[in-house]
């Protein structure tokens, strides 16, 4: 059965490794190099231990089994007017344990998290062609609200 957790630090090394799967999956994705380069400030295996003990940014850990197969980080974005809003920077489940709800629980787990936080919103960022992950988003209730265009020079 699938569970997510708040990750530990014994999560850490298995949190590293889906998240360079989940960079390896989509480096040739239309967009992601400039995408990886310009939304987040430091290596994403950097930024595992460092949303550890941070109390804007959520860890988490999804399960099957007890077995940790899936990871999201949430961050607060303080920047925003209105109040936060809580970003979904990454979310990923290893191909075999994809279709039995891990990636739902995460952003499950996500949005309750940025709820109690008062968040006026959550945000998860999809490639464009990446149909699964839009897939996913809309069944967990996220629809678009900016599409952003790009030309290379």
């Amino acid at each position: 059965m699938e569970d997510v957790r708040e990750a530990k630090g014994e999560d850490v090394p298995r949190l590293k490794e889906l998240l360079a799967m989940g960079v390896a999956a989509t480096t040739n994705d239309r967009g992601a190099s400039l995408f990886r380069y310009t939304e987040r400030s430091a290596p994403p295996e950097a930024r595992v231990e460092a949303a550890l003990d941070d109390p804007d940014k959520l860890l988490l850990a999804g399960l099957v089994e007890d077995y940790v197969v899936g990871i999201s980080m949430v961050v607060l974005d303080q920047t925003v007017a209105k109040g936060p809003l809580g970003v979904v920077e990454e979310l990923f489940v290893e191909d075999a344990a994809r279709g039995v709800g891990v990636g739902e629980a995460l952003l499950d787990a996500a949005v309750l998290w940025c709820r109690r936080r008062q968040c006026v919103g959550v945000d998860v960022a999809a490639l464009p062609g990446d149909r699964a992950a839009k897939n996913l988003c809309e069944r967990s209730g996220f629809r678009a609200r900016l599409l952003v265009m790009h030309r290379s020079l």
